[in-house]
């Protein structure tokens, strides 16, 4: 095993658990990406291979289990990546197991003729990411019971 580091930042975010608790603190982002030029994005790290996810609180860090996690929330001006912008744009209307309902817009940016938000939901990511006025929401679809529009 090595002992380089990689040089990393943080990024503040807030986490829904699928028992309805909610985790703050910041996660850790290298300061180069391997899929683009600039900083790793949160959706990023959420949905590379990795299980579990550490999380930095204010006195200690937490190891998090993505599988347990319905929801991430990160400001929209620091992770909104102008590919999330691109494909067919949805306003839908969303509820999670845990009766959270929310209004939010998604881009379905998928190869051949894959273009609703069925397909988007189908999609083999952990993680989606849907637009709210400030903030990102990434959210694992295991957890939502109905999506309108």
């Amino acid at each position: 095993m090595s002992d380089r580091r990689l040089a990393t930042a943080t990024r503040s975010v807030l986490l829904v658990l699928s028992d309805g608790r909610q985790l703050a603190g910041e996660l850790f982002l290298q300061l180069v990406s391997p899929h683009h030029e600039g900083m790793q994005r949160v959706g990023e790290i959420l949905n590379d291979e990795e299980r579990f996810l550490p999380l930095r609180r204010t006195d200690d860090v937490i190891l998090v289990n993505l599988d347990q996690v319905i929801s991430v929330q990160v400001g929209r001006e620091e992770e909104l990546d102008p590919l999330l912008l691109l494909g067919q744009r949805h306003l839908v209307r969303m509820e999670t197991i845990l009766g959270h309902r929310f209004s939010a817009e998604i881009h379905v940016n998928l190869s051949g003729s894959r273009g609703r938000v069925k397909d988007f939901l189908n999609d083999d990511k952990r993680f989606v990411a849907c637009l709210l006025p400030d903030q990102i929401l990434y959210l694992n679809p295991r957890f939502l019971l109905t999506i309108e529009g």
